[in-house]
């Protein structure tokens, strides 16, 4: 368990910093979180919005919705999302969208997406006649406990419904 918390300090820090919203919907300011970690900064979005919504406010502060290269990556965010005090209810909508010209799950760059820890029987399309073609990551225990609080996966997503997001930029 020490080791756990000495690697937390010494491999990243985190920072509270005051920042806001720019969309005509968001008009207070609001506090995000930010995570240092290798060569990147990690922030969570305060208020939740469509996934178009999200994309625009992290191109804004130069960086784009987040998408993970590796399982440890999404560990090492998830962290960060924990001892940031933020519960483990949210759903955050991270950079990986359908891209149908392509026929796959994708990021900004139009690549396929690295690595995606998808929910049980995901990705869905279509569900109840209904487009999902962004990607969110959630904790979908029914009922969650100690031990499965922090088992997030990824999940198919109608584009318009409201969640926070994960922005990351380069520093």
């Amino acid at each position: 368990m020490n080791v756990i918390f000495i690697y937390l300090f010494a491999s990243f820090w985190i920072s509270r910093a005051e920042n806001h919203i720019s969309s005509p919907e968001h008009r207070k300011v609001y506090p995000v979180y930010a995570l240092y970690f290798s060569k990147s900064k990690w922030s969570i979005t305060p208020k939740r919005a469509t996934w178009r919504v999200a994309q625009e406010y992290c191109k804004q502060r130069n960086g784009k919705l987040t998408h993970f290269s590796s399982e440890r990556e999404l560990k090492d965010v998830l962290l960060f999302i924990k001892t940031s005090g933020i519960h483990s209810s949210k759903k955050f909508w991270v950079g990986i969208h359908y891209l149908t010209r392509k026929a796959y799950w994708g990021i900004y760059t139009g690549e396929a997406a690295p690595f995606v820890k998808w929910s049980p029987e995901e990705p869905k399309l279509v569900e109840s006649g209904e487009r999902r073609e962004c990607i969110m990551l959630w904790n979908p225990a029914k009922i969650r406990t100690e031990e499965n609080q922090w088992n997030f996966t990824m999940s198919s997503e109608n584009c318009e419904e409201k969640h926070f997001s994960i922005c990351m930029t380069t520093c």
